[in-house]
């Protein structure tokens, strides 16, 4: 059973519109049935590029400005100052229910280091002793 053939949406007697050539061996968009199709990636990298090329000089200048450098400067020491409210916060909430802070857990640390350390030491005197014995 054949198919049959694509319709291009015209009449059987419409003719071409301008620029047609009316090919039968071209398919949707004007390419041959061998050509690939168009590369979104490449068309994505183009429209990128061409966004960047005109922001990007205005946004540099911004950037150099005096009044980014103030806006960037009062955004630092305001999160700085949420930072500090934060761990006050935290800390009053963990000393509320007893639990250990960061500082805590570090002290804890160096202290199991330090236990750890002098274990290693004392099981070396004991090898030691014992291969005199034995």
């Amino acid at each position: 059973m054949s198919r049959p053939p694509e319709s291009s949406g015209s009449s059987p007697g419409d003719k071409p519109a301008a620029g047609d050539t009316g090919s039968a061996g071209a398919s949707a968009g004007g390419r041959s049935a061998g050509e690939p199709g168009p590369d979104p990636e490449r068309a994505w990298r183009e429209s990128f590029d061409a966004f960047e090329r005109a922001i990007g000089g205005p946004l540099e200048a911004f950037m150099q400005s005096d009044e980014f450098a103030d806006a960037a400067a009062r955004f630092l020491k305001a999160n700085a100052s949420m930072q500090s409210e934060f761990e006050k916060g935290s800390q009053a909430w963990r000393q509320a229910w007893n639990l250990p802070g960061q500082e805590d857990v570090q002290e804890l640390r160096s202290a199991l280091d330090d236990i750890r350390r002098q274990l290693g030491e004392v099981a070396e005197r004991l090898a030691a002793i014992e291969g005199k014995l034995g």
